[in-house]
């Protein structure tokens, strides 16, 4: 059963085979990743400009630019020399939380509650986008880590977060994860049937065309044949009129002479006759 539920697994999951799927993906992530850099750029604009919130300095800002330059990096290389493509998955799950906790670390302390939702967000983007529970566990894991080490940074400086604070924060993460979970698990099922689904729709469309090409070769066949038996047939019958042609012209001809031999007969005894009556 394991070697029939695997390959319809892998028919959804990113970074399986390596290809223009996963290359496809990966420029997505890049957009999107771009967006994620531009957005917080225009952020910080605003907020020190025309709100005076200083949420990130600009120091720690393009800190985490270039490493992002720079881990983001090392994929494009790996998926164009396309070498354990699928480690890429894993990579991801641990890059992505990172990137978030980063931006988290460096941020102003005053922010931290609101920022906090963005982990628990980017484990269920992490959990959709590849629907495999060992890359969802493997996020929820750095999560669950890099949220400790927040915890002890903020602890340090100062935390602005209760001790229940965090009891909640954690608890709602576990939530998160089981949740996510069970929705890929079943999404994945719902998945393999729709899969299994259309792999005995193309097992049933090559069987009706192998089916369909055996009939038309014994219709063709039959048609051949047909035409065969056609053609004998016809030759036969023309052989046959052939005959009864000539019979006709033999029977005709037979006819006119005994027409010619009955008219010489008469006359022979009509000259018989004659020469009778003068030799009296």
């Amino acid at each position: 059963m394991k070697k029939n539920t695997e390959p319809l697994s892998q028919e959804f999951e990113v970074f399986t085979r390596g290809g223009e799927e996963e290359r496809r993906f990966l420029k997505w992530f890049i957009i999107g990743d771009i967006f994620f850099l531009l957005a917080t750029l225009i952020l910080m604009f605003f907020a020190e400009n025309i709100f005076h919130m200083n949420i990130l300095s600009w120091k720690h800002y393009w800190i985490l630019f270039f490493a992002n330059v720079i881990f983001f990096s090392y994929f494009v290389v790996a998926l164009n020399k396309n070498f354990k493509v699928w480690i890429l998955k894993y990579l991801l799950a641990i890059y992505a939380p990172l990137l978030v906790g980063g931006w988290i670390y460096f941020s102003n302390p005053e922010y931290i509650k609101i920022l906090l939702g963005a982990p628990v967000m980017m484990l269920a983007m992490i959990g959709f986008i590849f629907y495999n529970s060992k890359v969802l566990l493997m996020g929820f894991f750095t999560i669950f880590i890099m949220f400790g080490f927040l915890f002890f940074h903020l602890s340090r400086i100062g935390s602005p977060l209760q001790s229940y604070d965090i009891y909640l924060i954690y608890v709602f993460l576990i939530m998160a994860v089981i949740l996510y979970r069970a929705i890929i698990e079943k999404t994945k099922v719902f998945f393999k049937e729709l899969v299994r689904a259309r792999s005995e729709l193309e097992e049933a469309k090559t069987v009706l065309e192998i089916k369909v090409k055996a009939r038309t070769g014994e219709l063709e066949e039959l048609s051949q044949s047909l035409e065969k038996k056609v053609k004998v047939r016809t030759k036969e019958l023309q052989e046959k009129i052939n005959q009864l042609e000539k019979f006709h012209k033999l029977t005709v001809g037979r006819e006119l002479k005994m027409v010619e031999l009955k008219k010489e007969i008469k006359r022979l005894k009509k000259n018989l006759k004659n020469n009778s009556n003068n030799s009296n």
